[in-house]
């Protein structure tokens, strides 16, 4: 019991670090698209 009990904590510790690090990337990019599009809107100009 106590084996599975750990490895399903582990295995829940590493899909919150899994979300944590997706979320900061989708951010990163949804930044850059963001400021990627306002080059784009200003060179269109």
């Amino acid at each position: 019991m106590r084996m599975i009990i750990s490895t399903k904590t582990i295995s829940f510790n590493n899909i919150t670090r899994g979300l944590r690090l997706f979320c900061a990337v989708h951010r990163c990019i949804y930044r850059n698209a963001r400021k990627n599009a306002r080059c784009a809107r200003v060179r269109k100009q």
